[in-house]
């Protein structure tokens, strides 16, 4: 936390200078240029902590090594702007690292009692760990808004390894605090309004870390618990990305083109405010939280049962509050 503080004021008077200053336009909420250099502060502090606290074994490296890759990309998109294509190049790579070189990988999924196998579990884990990833980076469009949703989650899995009391969680619980401790320095300078943002370097670094650590706690930890409870760990943010790729589907639009259509954009047509919309979304994150840690050995069915219901209902409320013209 305190290399992420330290760093962030030095990266906000440099933001202009390396071209990562975040300019006001139709699909975004602020209305002047924002510096988007947060992701270094973030990235540096967490990667640090866990240098220094962790043995660096071959899962540790491959993390940090795709961590790196990652940040890379998202850095120079964040100064030239190189699309998503590009994003997507170094989406791939690093989540190759990590499952091919670190071995972190799905071998059970709801409702399926045989295990996977490993071409079938890596292939399902690359692509899962990818839309996490983007996932994040989406909802990343208030402020506050994707530091507090990851840091609610982390939160989750944070208390969950320490409940298990296992040797096994005790350096995934270093890894998950160090990331909570970059994002902290964070947010202190990303409350509305806000100083900085946490740009694409910051919110794939997140999305990627809750992707792997929830694999980690869930598959490798805790294996007893349901193996739906990432869906609730994760939370909003999964329902958010999914609810608007199905839109773009529906509506024959491009599918990665940026567009106003997430829930927090949606709460703000609404006439909600900006502190409004953010705490609407923190209750509903905290509510699927929660329910993790309090239902974690309940049924696959009920558990996903649970997280369907609960972003439906979030759904259609919105939907009806907005044909009737709220």
């Amino acid at each position: 936390m305190v290399i992420s503080m330290v760093l962030i004021p030095v990266m906000i008077r440099m933001a202009p200078r390396l071209g990562m200053v975040d300019k006001p336009e139709s699909r975004k909420v602020h209305l002047q240029p924002i510096p988007r250099v947060g992701g270094v502060g973030i990235v540096v502090g967490a990667i640090a902590a866990i240098i220094i606290w962790l043995p660096l074994d071959t899962l540790i490296w491959s993390y940090l090594a795709g961590a790196l890759v990652l940040f890379v990309f998202g850095a120079l998109d964040d100064s030239l702007e190189l699309g998503h294509y590009v994003k997507f190049i170094g989406q791939f790579v690093a989540v190759g690292i990590v499952i091919f070189v670190g071995d972190v990988w799905v071998s059970n999924i709801p409702f399926i009692e045989v295990p996977l196998s490993e071409t079938t579990g890596k292939i399902f884990t690359f692509f899962a760990i990818v839309g996490v990833i983007n996932a994040i980076n989406h909802s990343d469009g208030l402020d506050g808004l994707a530091g507090g949703e990851s840091l609610l989650s982390l939160a989750c899995m944070a208390y969950l390894a320490i409940i298990i009391n296992e040797p096994e969680g005790q350096a995934l619980l270093i890894m998950i605090f160090a990331v909570i401790g970059g994002i902290l320095g964070f947010m202190r300078f990303n409350n509305h309004p806000a100083q900085i943002f946490m740009g694409d370097s910051g919110s794939q670094f997140l999305g990627y870390s809750l992707a792997i650590f929830t694999i980690i706690l869930t598959q490798q930890v805790h294996t007893s618990v349901s193996m739906a409870l990432p869906l609730l760990i994760l939370g909003l943010p999964v329902a958010d990305i999914l609810g608007v790729f199905a839109q773009r589907v529906y509506h024959g639009m491009n599918w990665f083109k940026a567009s106003k259509n997430h829930i927090h954009h949606r709460l703000l047509e609404l006439g909600f405010d900006h502190y409004q919309s953010v705490i609407v979304i923190y209750s509903i994150q905290v509510f699927l939280v929660v329910s993790a840690v309090k239902f974690r050995y309940a049924s696959d069915l009920f558990v996903a049962g649970l997280y369907i219901t609960t972003c439906a209902l979030l759904f259609l409320v919105l939907y009806f509050l907005e044909k009737s013209g709220w």
